[in-house]
Protein backbone atom coordinates (compact mmCIF):
# COMPACT_ATOMS: atom_id res chain seq x y z
CA UNK A 1 0.00 0.00 0.00
CA UNK A 2 3.06 2.08 0.54
CA UNK A 3 4.68 1.76 -2.44
CA UNK A 4 1.60 2.59 -4.50
CA UNK A 5 1.25 6.19 -2.61
CA UNK A 6 4.99 6.71 -3.39
CA UNK A 7 4.86 5.93 -6.89
CA UNK A 8 1.85 8.01 -7.35
CA UNK A 9 2.48 11.33 -5.21
CA UNK A 10 6.87 12.06 -5.77
CA UNK A 11 6.71 12.81 -9.02
CA UNK A 12 3.83 15.39 -8.20
CA UNK A 13 5.47 16.91 -5.64
CA UNK A 14 8.66 17.04 -7.13
CA UNK A 15 6.61 20.01 -9.29
CA UNK A 16 5.47 21.73 -6.26
CA UNK A 17 6.92 24.19 -4.54
CA UNK A 18 7.63 22.04 -1.90
CA UNK A 19 10.31 20.04 -4.14
CA UNK A 20 11.39 23.53 -5.27
CA UNK A 21 12.16 24.47 -1.88
CA UNK A 22 13.48 20.94 -0.69
CA UNK A 23 16.35 20.90 -4.17
CA UNK A 24 16.89 24.66 -3.15
CA UNK A 25 17.44 23.59 0.87
CA UNK A 26 20.14 20.70 -0.31
CA UNK A 27 21.60 23.33 -2.79
CA UNK A 28 22.13 25.78 -0.33
CA UNK A 29 23.86 23.38 2.42
CA UNK A 30 25.17 20.56 0.99
CA UNK A 31 26.11 22.42 -1.68
CA UNK A 32 26.42 20.91 -6.29
CA UNK A 33 26.15 17.32 -6.21
CA UNK A 34 25.64 14.83 -9.01
CA UNK A 35 22.74 12.63 -7.10
CA UNK A 36 21.23 15.97 -6.18
CA UNK A 37 17.41 15.35 -8.20
CA UNK A 38 18.20 11.65 -6.75
CA UNK A 39 18.29 13.29 -3.09
CA UNK A 40 15.29 15.10 -3.84
CA UNK A 41 12.98 12.37 -4.66
CA UNK A 42 14.14 10.07 -1.81
CA UNK A 43 13.63 12.86 0.72
CA UNK A 44 10.23 13.20 -1.09
CA UNK A 45 9.36 9.31 -0.67
CA UNK A 46 10.34 9.61 2.72
CA UNK A 47 7.85 12.73 3.43
CA UNK A 48 5.26 10.65 2.01
CA UNK A 49 6.42 7.89 4.17
CA UNK A 50 6.35 9.81 6.96
CA UNK A 51 2.62 10.81 7.15
CA UNK A 52 1.55 7.73 6.16
CA UNK A 53 3.13 6.59 9.52
CA UNK A 54 1.57 9.26 11.24
CA UNK A 55 -1.75 8.24 9.86
CA UNK A 56 -0.97 4.36 11.27
CA UNK A 57 -0.29 5.91 14.47
CA UNK A 58 -3.14 8.29 14.95
CA UNK A 59 -5.92 5.74 13.65
CA UNK A 60 -4.81 2.48 13.49
CA UNK A 61 -5.93 0.19 16.46
CA UNK A 62 -3.30 -2.07 15.92
CA UNK A 63 -0.99 0.32 15.58
CA UNK A 64 1.80 -1.12 18.95
CA UNK A 65 1.72 -4.33 15.98
CA UNK A 66 2.91 -2.29 13.24
CA UNK A 67 6.42 -1.00 15.57
CA UNK A 68 7.31 -4.02 16.94
CA UNK A 69 9.76 -4.77 14.28
CA UNK A 70 11.73 -0.91 14.82
CA UNK A 71 15.21 -2.06 15.88
CA UNK A 72 16.83 -0.48 18.83
CA UNK A 73 20.09 0.03 19.12
CA UNK A 74 21.62 1.19 22.49
CA UNK A 75 18.79 0.61 24.86
CA UNK A 76 21.19 -0.46 27.79
CA UNK A 77 22.36 3.32 27.89
CA UNK A 78 18.63 4.33 27.97
CA UNK A 79 17.80 2.51 30.34
CA UNK A 80 20.97 2.57 32.50
CA UNK A 81 19.92 6.77 32.72
CA UNK A 82 16.49 6.08 33.57
CA UNK A 83 16.92 3.60 36.44
CA UNK A 84 18.37 6.05 39.09
CA UNK A 85 15.39 8.02 39.44
CA UNK A 86 16.93 11.32 37.84
CA UNK A 87 15.95 11.77 34.97
CA UNK A 88 17.59 12.19 31.46
CA UNK A 89 17.71 14.86 28.78
CA UNK A 90 17.13 13.22 25.34
CA UNK A 91 18.35 15.27 22.08
CA UNK A 92 17.46 14.36 18.93
CA UNK A 93 16.94 16.23 15.74
CA UNK A 94 14.07 16.31 13.07
CA UNK A 95 15.59 13.51 11.38
CA UNK A 96 14.40 9.52 10.14
CA UNK A 97 10.59 8.56 11.31
CA UNK A 98 10.98 9.95 14.96
CA UNK A 99 7.77 9.54 16.24
CA UNK A 100 7.24 6.02 14.46
CA UNK A 101 10.54 5.01 16.33
CA UNK A 102 10.42 6.41 19.56
CA UNK A 103 6.50 4.33 19.97
CA UNK A 104 8.23 1.37 19.97
CA UNK A 105 9.37 2.58 23.36
CA UNK A 106 6.74 4.84 24.96
CA UNK A 107 5.41 1.47 26.53
CA UNK A 108 8.59 0.72 28.49
CA UNK A 109 9.95 4.04 29.52
CA UNK A 110 8.65 7.12 30.12
CA UNK A 111 8.72 9.86 27.85
CA UNK A 112 7.90 13.40 28.08
CA UNK A 113 8.70 15.96 24.72
CA UNK A 114 9.43 19.45 24.67
CA UNK A 115 7.75 20.91 21.52
CA UNK A 116 6.15 24.61 19.94
CA UNK A 117 2.61 24.80 19.89
CA UNK A 118 1.54 25.23 16.73
CA UNK A 119 -0.46 28.17 15.63
CA UNK A 120 -3.03 26.73 13.89
CA UNK A 121 -5.42 24.81 16.96
CA UNK A 122 -7.02 21.93 14.68
CA UNK A 123 -3.64 20.52 13.72
CA UNK A 124 -2.19 20.58 17.25
CA UNK A 125 -4.75 19.32 18.05
CA UNK A 126 -4.53 16.52 16.12
CA UNK A 127 -0.43 16.16 17.09
CA UNK A 128 -1.11 16.22 20.81
CA UNK A 129 -3.76 13.41 20.31
CA UNK A 130 -1.50 11.28 18.47
CA UNK A 131 1.78 11.47 21.15
CA UNK A 132 -0.66 11.18 24.09
CA UNK A 133 -2.07 8.26 21.60
CA UNK A 134 1.44 6.64 21.52
CA UNK A 135 2.69 7.44 25.54
CA UNK A 136 4.46 10.29 24.65
CA UNK A 137 3.48 13.69 27.21
CA UNK A 138 3.47 17.04 25.81
CA UNK A 139 5.58 19.76 27.34
CA UNK A 140 4.97 22.78 25.30
CA UNK A 141 8.47 25.41 24.84
CA UNK A 142 5.88 28.19 26.55
CA UNK A 143 6.79 26.68 30.01
CA UNK A 144 9.18 24.24 29.62
CA UNK A 145 11.88 25.38 32.47
CA UNK A 146 9.45 24.35 35.17
CA UNK A 147 7.99 21.23 33.53
CA UNK A 148 11.08 19.88 32.65
CA UNK A 149 12.29 19.95 35.79
CA UNK A 150 9.08 18.12 37.26
CA UNK A 151 9.69 15.45 34.71
CA UNK A 152 12.82 14.64 35.68
CA UNK A 153 12.48 14.55 39.15
CA UNK A 154 9.91 12.09 37.83
CA UNK A 155 12.75 9.71 36.54
CA UNK A 156 11.34 11.03 32.90
CA UNK A 157 13.31 11.07 29.75
CA UNK A 158 12.70 14.74 28.08
CA UNK A 159 13.34 14.86 24.35
CA UNK A 160 14.24 17.92 22.87
CA UNK A 161 14.56 18.85 18.90
CA UNK A 162 18.00 21.22 19.29
CA UNK A 163 18.00 20.96 15.06
CA UNK A 164 15.93 23.60 14.20
CA UNK A 165 18.11 26.04 16.89
CA UNK A 166 21.90 24.47 15.61
CA UNK A 167 21.63 23.69 12.34
CA UNK A 168 22.82 26.55 9.97
CA UNK A 169 20.35 29.02 7.90
CA UNK A 170 17.39 27.44 10.10
CA UNK A 171 17.28 30.80 11.79
CA UNK A 172 14.74 31.59 14.27
CA UNK A 173 14.28 34.34 16.85
CA UNK A 174 13.66 32.09 19.92
CA UNK A 175 17.21 30.45 19.33
CA UNK A 176 19.62 32.24 21.35
CA UNK A 177 16.96 32.25 24.26
CA UNK A 178 16.21 28.49 23.58
CA UNK A 179 19.88 27.00 23.76
CA UNK A 180 20.31 29.06 26.98
CA UNK A 181 17.71 27.79 28.28
CA UNK A 182 18.70 23.90 27.45
CA UNK A 183 22.22 25.04 28.50
CA UNK A 184 20.84 26.20 31.76
CA UNK A 185 18.64 23.36 32.61
CA UNK A 186 21.34 21.18 32.18
CA UNK A 187 24.01 22.53 34.17
CA UNK A 188 21.98 22.28 36.82
CA UNK A 189 20.62 19.08 37.37
CA UNK A 190 22.76 15.61 37.45
CA UNK A 191 20.53 13.90 34.11
CA UNK A 192 23.13 12.78 31.37
CA UNK A 193 22.85 14.58 28.06
CA UNK A 194 22.09 11.59 25.48
CA UNK A 195 21.72 11.91 21.68
CA UNK A 196 19.47 9.45 19.94
CA UNK A 197 18.97 9.49 16.04
CA UNK A 198 16.32 7.28 14.43
CA UNK A 199 16.78 5.79 10.77
CA UNK A 200 14.95 4.75 8.13
CA UNK A 201 16.15 1.80 5.48
CA UNK A 202 15.89 1.26 2.15
CA UNK A 203 13.53 -1.46 2.76
CA UNK A 204 11.42 0.37 4.65
CA UNK A 205 12.84 -0.68 7.78
CA UNK A 206 13.30 1.73 10.79
CA UNK A 207 15.44 1.51 13.61
CA UNK A 208 16.47 3.94 16.50
CA UNK A 209 20.34 4.37 18.02
CA UNK A 210 20.71 5.86 21.52
CA UNK A 211 24.77 7.22 21.75
CA UNK A 212 26.53 7.37 25.11
CA UNK A 213 26.08 10.12 27.68
CA UNK A 214 27.98 13.08 26.41
CA UNK A 215 30.64 14.37 28.20
CA UNK A 216 30.61 17.86 26.52
CA UNK A 217 27.03 18.69 25.95
CA UNK A 218 28.02 21.86 24.46
CA UNK A 219 25.66 23.13 21.76
CA UNK A 220 28.60 23.02 18.92
CA UNK A 221 29.54 19.30 20.08
CA UNK A 222 25.89 18.56 19.84
CA UNK A 223 25.69 20.70 16.41
CA UNK A 224 28.62 18.62 15.21
CA UNK A 225 27.05 14.85 16.14
CA UNK A 226 23.89 16.34 14.24
CA UNK A 227 25.26 17.18 11.29
CA UNK A 228 27.42 14.13 10.94
CA UNK A 229 24.02 12.19 11.32
CA UNK A 230 22.37 14.52 8.76
CA UNK A 231 25.32 13.72 6.45
CA UNK A 232 25.27 10.32 6.62
CA UNK A 233 21.94 10.08 5.09
CA UNK A 234 20.70 13.71 3.93
CA UNK A 235 17.03 12.62 2.84
CA UNK A 236 15.84 11.44 5.74
CA UNK A 237 16.25 14.96 7.96
CA UNK A 238 13.00 16.65 7.81
CA UNK A 239 14.23 20.61 7.65
CA UNK A 240 15.09 20.91 3.85
CA UNK A 241 12.05 22.71 2.86
CA UNK A 242 12.47 25.61 5.44
CA UNK A 243 16.22 25.94 4.77
CA UNK A 244 14.93 26.51 1.39
CA UNK A 245 12.35 28.58 2.00
CA UNK A 246 13.92 32.07 0.97
CA UNK A 247 16.96 32.02 -1.41
CA UNK A 248 20.46 32.82 0.02
CA UNK A 249 23.85 32.55 -0.94
CA UNK A 250 25.29 28.78 0.62
CA UNK A 251 28.59 30.80 1.98
CA UNK A 252 26.05 32.84 4.17
CA UNK A 253 24.43 30.11 5.04
CA UNK A 254 27.84 28.31 6.35
CA UNK A 255 28.45 31.36 7.94
CA UNK A 256 25.85 31.31 10.05
CA UNK A 257 27.59 28.12 12.11
CA UNK A 258 30.39 29.58 12.54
Amino acid sequence: MRRAWVSTLVPFLSLTPLGEKVKRGMDIYLGPRSDGALLVRRHLDFLVSLFHQFVLLSFDRCWQRKVEKVKVEGEEILKGALQDGKGAFLVTSHYGPFLFALSKLTPRYPFSIVVRRLKDRRWEGVLERTRRRVGLRTIYAERAPLKVRSALKEGRGVIFFLDQYLVPGLTSSRKDKAIEAFQLLASRTEAPVILFFCRQGEGGEVGIEFLPPLDDPSPERIREIMEREIMRQPHLWFWWMRLGKRKRRRRDVLREGR
